[in-house]
């Protein structure tokens, strides 16, 4: 996209590539997620006891 000139420079594009996953991760809303972003969508139905303490959760996994 820089030599199209969408980008001023190397920055501006990375600026903008990080702007885009930001929205596409945290904001979108999809229909076969429940209209949640991927991010709420994995919130809602990640096991709670992982969210407590992920670390628990692995050494249960490894017993």
């Amino acid at each position: 996209m820089l030599e199209s000139g969408r980008f001023a420079d190397e920055a501006e594009a990375r600026r903008e590539t990080f702007r885009w996953i930001a929205f596409y991760n945290h904001k979108r809303r999809h229909p076969r997620a429940g209209m949640f972003s991927p991010v709420d969508y994995e919130q809602r139905h990640r096991p709670n006891d992982t969210n407590a303490d992920p670390a628990a959760a692995l050494m249960s996994i490894a017993a």
